[in-house]
């Protein structure tokens, strides 16, 4: 995913918000930097670490890329679950 993508996706004020919000609590961007940044910028450096899992109308669902082994084994173990 490119932060041009990820960009395409934020429908509403809120999710951009909140991916603002996810930037400063994950300590990616630091409060100063974050000021100054244009919404497309926060989304290139969010995609650096972050890989859309899911997408809805007014929800976008990211896992760090560090974790996205262990999520999609969780995944599998989930769908495996219900085809019992």
């Amino acid at each position: 995913m490119t932060g041009s993508e990820l960009y395409n996706m934020l429908h509403y004020k809120g999710m951009v918000r909140d991916l603002r919000g996810l930037a400063l609590g994950a300590k990616i961007i630091n409060v100063h930097t974050l000021a100054t940044m244009t919404t497309e910028e926060v989304c290139n450096v969010i995609a650096k670490y972050y890989e859309v899992v899911a997408t809805a109308k007014e929800e976008i669902s990211l896992v760090r890329k560090e974790d996205l082994e262990d999520y999609n084994t969780m995944i599998e173990r989930y769908v495996n679950k219900l085809k019992r």
